[in-house]
């Protein structure tokens, strides 16, 4: 039984409301009478009513819910909530965005709402850690974006395959840290996306077949596959024409070894630390243009396995190569004819590049400033650098320095 309560009096706007659960959460009163029985049917707005209220966790499942068209992070950071809230008249609600962010608790069956005029879900269950339910039947047809959606949801994987995203423009960080997800969403309309940035970053067991979406749209693709330790799935399918960065893509990426030799990468211009500690990646990218591309700096560094041919890459607009073969073991392409001549950096490009021992002598260095440790550790490397020494008027013991 709750306590007795004043005859009901509808609230009649979210000013009004918000003012009333923080009576409510200070001193236990109200009054309305108690927050379970509050005719909230006039309001509209229900956006961030509950945020950082971290020990709310009242019965609030019979609120008249259907005049309401925002619950922009209604319950963000209110930790302790967990509440059955299934049953609640979602029809004309526009905006879902950060709803459950950061409400670690919640874990109710919400699969039944109607989301037809949603048209943003970003964040909505950013941090919700505890949270993992189906949301098969969801329509989301309208929305536009899906980013940080389950950023962190680190329970998730629940079934989105029939998901309608034919109007979805980003996908950035729509999985980050989604460290259960592993459900298929291979068949996703991608049309419209521009941005995979870190859509999966640290999805740590996602390893579904995407390799049909359609990417035609995408312009930046900078950590998408950063930390999915299992992923290992072909991409060559991929229409990567109007892409301009890819750096960090497949950084730490320790599973994925895949031939990308069918993109389109005339566009990009940042790749640094595209393969960063993808210590399996041997996969074909020979054909790659990278004319436009100005820092490699980090590309392969602990990229353990590669070993592919990449002597006919276009390198005249580079600048910095710092640290690209670093620690990449296996390494041992002729790279001789490349063209370094607008290069300042050299600083650890082959350190620990322990199997490399081609001519580079053909190098124009003379624009770099550093090269710091260029061969530190270097261990089988011994061709004639004299021309350098010429070029740079560098002390040869700075190549091995430690």
């Amino acid at each position: 039984m709750f306590p007795s309560s004043s005859p009901s009096i509808a609230i009649d706007n979210n000013a009004e409301l918000q003012t009333e659960i923080d009576t409510w959460i200070n001193t236990g009163t109200s009054q309305y009478g108690h927050i379970s029985t509050w005719d909230v049917s006039r309001v509209e707005n229900f956006s961030n009513l509950f945020s950082g209220k971290s020990s709310f966790n009242e019965d609030i499942s019979g609120w008249s819910t259907g005049q309401v068209t925002r619950m922009r992070y209604m319950f963000n950071n209110a930790g302790q909530f967990n509440r059955n809230i299934g049953g609640w008249d979602t029809s004309n609600v526009e905006s879902f965005e950060g709803m459950f962010y950061g409400a670690a608790q919640f874990d109710q069956n919400i699969g039944g709402w109607n989301t037809a005029r949603a048209s943003n879900l970003a964040s909505m269950f950013q941090g919700a850690s505890g949270f993992n339910q189906a949301l098969t039947n969801w329509d989301i047809g309208q929305v536009s974006t899906l980013g940080s959606t389950f950023y962190e949801a680190t329970s998730f994987n629940g079934d989105i395959s029939l998901w309608d995203t034919r109007k979805v423009s980003t996908l950035q960080n729509t999985f980050f840290g989604a460290q259960a997800f592993n459900s298929n969403i291979g068949s996703w309309d991608t049309g419209l996306v521009t941005s995979l940035d870190s859509t999966f970053h640290g999805a740590s067991i996602f390893n579904i077949d995407i390799n049909g979406w359609n990417t035609g749209e995408v312009l930046s693709m900078s950590q998408t596959f950063m930390s999915a330790t299992a992923f290992n799935r072909g991409l060559n399918g991929w229409n990567t024409a109007k892409v301009t960065a890819i750096n960090g893509m497949f950084q730490q990426a320790t599973a994925f070894n895949q031939d990308l030799n069918n993109w389109d990468t005339g566009n990009v211009v940042l790749m640094w630390n595209t393969f960063h500690a993808s210590s399996s990646f041997n996969g074909d990218i020979s054909s790659w243009e990278v004319s436009k591309v100005t820092t490699f700096w980090n590309m392969f560094n602990w990229a353990t396995a590669f070993n592919s041919d990449i002597s006919g890459w276009d390198t005249s607009s580079v600048e910095h190569i710092g640290s690209m073969f670093e620690v990449a073991s296996s390494f041992n392409i002729n790279i001789g004819n490349w063209t370094v001549s607008g290069v300042g950096s050299l600083a650890n490009t082959f350190a620990k590049a322990y199997a490399f021992n081609q001519p580079l002598g053909g190098w124009d260095v003379s624009g770099v400033t550093t090269f710091h440790r260029a061969f530190f550790q270097a261990s089988v490397f011994n061709q004639d650098l004299s021309l350098w020494i010429l070029l740079g008027s560098i002390v040869f013991d700075e190549l091995c320095a430690q």
